[in-house]
């Protein structure tokens, strides 16, 4: 009888202590076991605001995202920048095709490929969950390879800061969907310096004379006046939409804004610009616990609108993260960039985010 009865108080403890996990099952509309298995084997303290219908999403590296959370990462990053700056022809120079001297006013187009270097640090507060503030800094150094190029191009240093305003719009752990809307700020101050353009001054500065009689002071002083140095700068401001898809192992993420450009400093022309991005992963660690990888793909394009300027950029990136934990974004990418057919950009970064 005491057996018995022992037996029947177990069976009914254990039934007491499955409800809740039943209860879950059904609030989670029947997800599977695996996926209950990659929601535990996420568990951590910060990162489940960027998780739908348990799909873990990825922060994109080219474009923004929805999603409403505290974090501070780092991007360490190195490539090649190949440019074309345009000679200016005969008719630039507002010289007659004919006027004499006016072949000494044409230059040809110059080529340069720098290897660049990156640094950049990104921080994000959320507020409440429907409100984001967003901030980065960094900088970029760059110089060339071959002696001729670091004689027209130096090296080309340049920082850059800038904020954003996020807020979520609209959201549904259900369907895996979620809306927002952004305005970012950017201001970035680059340092052009070109060596040959300080022997070209110097050179028509300074007398024969003052080389023949050593006269320092004033060659010294054509050397400061010499133009080595141009200072470009730019501030955007960027409102966008944004939208985000996810269900299990798949999550999509799209943009679609303008970007307008407010001339500063030198230049004083206003840009505008349209943009659409699109990013897609695929969460392998959502199957298995063994091998938490996920893997994002993504595509921007970026077209000027303007009487003057029609040049559509095209970016692509891709890149592997460590998915094994919601609170941590750990991962490398590498990408390529072309606008028109004078700017083409390839980059490899490291990406490391703490969401908290």
């Amino acid at each position: 009888m005491n057996r018995q009865f022992y037996a029947e108080i177990a069976l009914l403890a254990f039934a007491i202590g499955s409800v809740p996990n039943w209860a879950r099952a059904e609030e989670g509309g029947g997800s599977s076991p695996s996926a209950n298995e990659s929601d535990t084997r996420r568990g951590t303290a910060g990162g489940e605001e960027r998780v739908l219908n348990s799909h873990q999403f990825l922060i994109p590296v080219l474009m923004s995202n929805p999603f409403i959370y505290s974090s501070f990462g780092t991007v360490v990053g190195a490539g090649r920048f190949n440019f074309t700056v345009q000679g200016d022809s005969a008719d630039d120079t507002g010289d007659d095709a004919g006027a004499e001297g006016a072949a000494d006013e044409v230059t040809a187009d110059l080529e340069a490929k720098l290897l660049y270097f990156e640094l950049r640090f990104d921080g994000q507060i959320g507020i409440a969950d429907w409100v984001a503030i967003s901030f980065t800094a960094g900088g970029v150094g760059a110089t060339s390879t071959s002696l001729d190029q670091i004689l027209n191009v130096g090296a080309v240093p340049s920082v850059e800061i800038g904020g954003a305003i996020r807020s979520k719009i609209w959201s549904s752990n259900s369907l895996g969907l979620q809306f927002g809307a952004e305005v970012k700020t950017h201001y970035s101050r680059e340092w052009v310096v070109t060596p040959i353009a300080a022997v070209q001054g110097v050179l028509q500065r300074t007398s024969p004379e003052a080389f023949a009689t050593g006269d320092f002071p004033a060659i010294f002083a054509n050397i400061r006046a010499a133009d080595m140095v141009g200072v470009e700068e730019s501030l955007n401001i960027s409102p966008r939409l944004l939208a985000a898809w996810g269900m299990g192992p798949v999550g999509v993420q799209t943009q679609i804004g303008t970007t307008h450009g407010v001339g500063i400093g030198e230049s004083e022309k206003d840009s505008t610009e349209v943009n659409f991005g699109l990013h897609t992963a695929l969460d392998i660690g959502y199957w298995t616990r063994y091998f938490p990888i996920a893997i994002g793909v993504e595509y921007l394009m970026e077209a000027a609108v303007g009487d003057d300027d029609d040049t559509i950029s095209h970016s692509l990136a891709g890149g592997a993260y460590y998915s094994g934990a919601r609170d941590v974004q750990l991962g490398v990418s590498g990408g390529w960039s072309k606008a028109g057919d004078l700017i083409e950009i390839i980059h490899a970064t490291l990406d490391v985010v703490y969401i908290f």
